[in-house]
């Protein structure tokens, strides 16, 4: 016989484990047998290689996509030019010599004083033309018919010929108006006696020569004053 121990084979190895039995449930509940757990298997060696390098690349994909997101940085300098080119540039007033600005500011009353002179004379001018245009038709509206004729006739002898005042009342009352409404005439309409002296001696002189001293005494024929017969054989060129 051999002292070498023999073992059964496991094909014919008759041990069976026991069957597990349940414990006894406690009391009141009743009892519910568990399935035993399954044993943990083994990772292979292939698989954990592969996890590896997933993990590492999935990595570097994120640390790629992290660093596109960030913006490039700007240069030192342009920041630096930026800030000092919008920072706001203060000046400070230029400084005026005192006698200049006192030649200025006495333009300026001067100015100022010469406006409000005018102002005050164009205002003054016109409440007189309306004083007058007042006036004349207040005057025109109590004028008589005969007057207001003498008027008109005064006018139109005017308009073609040169008169004194004494030679238009004296034509007037050979129009046959009283002298009363000759004289009313004349004295209600605007004249130059001097431009009429000057248009009258003008006039002789286109018809015939005179000496200065005749063209004088002519005018003064005609009803001219003394001052007004010199001053229109002046302006005739006598």
């Amino acid at each position: 016989m051999s002292d070498t121990p023999q073992f059964p084979t496991p094909e014919s190895d008759p041990y069976q484990p026991p069957a597990t039995q349940p414990l006894p449930a406690p009391q009141g509940q009743p009892y519910e047998a568990t399935a035993p757990l399954a044993p943990k298997k083994k990772m292979s060696r292939g698989k954990k290689v592969g996890l590896w390098t997933g993990g590492i690349l999935a990595a570097f994909i994120a640390i790629g996509a992290t660093g596109n997101d960030n913006p490039a940085p700007t240069p030192v300098a342009d920041t630096v030019a930026t800030t000092t080119s919008s920072a706001p540039t203060t000046s400070s007033a230029p400084t005026v010599d005192p006698s200049v600005q006192a030649s200025i500011d006495a333009a300026a009353r001067k100015k100022a004083d010469a406006e409000a002179k005018a102002a005050a004379d164009a205002a003054a001018k016109k409440k007189a033309e309306e004083e007058a245009a007042a006036k004349a038709a207040a005057a025109e509206a109590a004028m008589t018919m005969s007057q207001k004729q003498a008027i008109a006739k005064a006018e139109s002898y005017l308009e073609y010929t040169a008169f004194s005042r004494k030679g238009l009342i004296e034509q007037l009352q050979f129009e046959q108006f009283s002298k009363a409404d000759a004289t009313f005439a004349v004295d209600h309409i605007t004249v130059n006696w001097n431009e009429q002296a000057a248009k009258k001696a003008k006039a002789y002189l286109d018809m015939s020569a005179f000496s200065r001293g005749g063209l004088i005494d002519q005018l003064e024929f005609e009803g001219f004053t003394t001052s007004q017969a010199k001053y229109g054989v002046k302006a005739a060129g006598l």
